[in-house]
C-alpha cells in the first residue's frame, strides 16, 4: 500500500491487536517488519481499546482507514473519510480513496492519516 504513496505528510499508524489464540504477546520484528517505513507508528493494544472505540463490542482487525489530516479523538471516535475489511476486499477503493485526498491543501498542512489492523 505504501510504496505507492510518495507524500513525506502522511501518517500511518498500525495497531497490533491480539485476535488469534497465539497472539500472547506484542508483534515480534517479523511481523513489525512487515511495514517498513518511517511515516509509519505501530502500537500494540492488548486490550482492544481501539477496537471498542471503533466498533463497541467486537474486535476489529484486517482493516483500514482514512483520516483528515489533524482530526482529534474526543467522546467519540473520529468519523473516517473511508473504512474498510478486511483489507483484500476494500484495497481498491481504499486506493481510490487515498489518491483523492492528496494534492495540493491551501493551507499547507498535513495529509490524511491512516490507521491499519493488520491480521
Amino acid at each position: 500500500m505504501l510504496r505507492d504513496v510518495h507524500d513525506p505528510n502522511v501518517r500511518v499508524f498500525v495497531v497490533w491487536e491480539p485476535v488469534l489464540v497465539t497472539d500472547w504477546h506484542a508483534p515480534g520484528a517479523g511481523a513489525v517488519g512487515r511495514v517498513p517505513d518511517a511515516r509509519v507508528r505501530q502500537f500494540w493494544d492488548p486490550r482492544h481499546a481501539l477496537s471498542q472505540a471503533i466498533r463497541r463490542g467486537r474486535v476489529v482487525w484486517d482493516f483500514v482507514a482514512i483520516y483528515p489530516a489533524g482530526v482529534r479523538w474526543g467522546d467519540k471516535f473520529p468519523a473516517a473519510q473511508f473504512a474498510g475489511a478486511p483489507v483484500v476486499r476494500v484495497i481498491d477503493d481504499f486506493r481510490r480513496h487515498l489518491s483523492a485526498t492528496r494534492g495540493p491543501r491551501a493551507d499547507g498542512g498535513a495529509r490524511p492519516t491512516l490507521v491499519t489492523l493488520p491480521r
